[in-house]
């Protein structure tokens, strides 16, 4: 188990790396995507996934971040690496 012995020597890589990437997976899969799938839940359901994307991140935002980051990037070398 030597990456959970690295894991555990490291704890800031689990805040800043692997939690966030959990919390946009769970995100991703479990989150309704309309108010009214959020009211066909039960009450401490629809709670629970409101806050666990309060807490993480929010995938679809995650996403247009990262295109926005590839895209200035693209940008930088397309003009000649200001």
């Amino acid at each position: 188990m030597i990456v959970l012995d690295w894991m555990a020597a490291h704890p800031e890589f689990m805040a800043a790396i692997v939690w966030p990437i959990f919390t946009a997976l769970v995100t991703a899969i479990f989150k309704p995507r309309s108010p009214e799938e959020y009211a066909g839940l039960h009450p401490k359901i629809a709670a629970g996934l409101k806050m666990l994307a309060a807490v993480g991140f929010d995938a679809p935002k995650v996403v247009e971040a990262a295109k926005e980051i590839v895209k200035k990037r693209d940008q930088k070398q397309e003009g000649g690496g200001e």
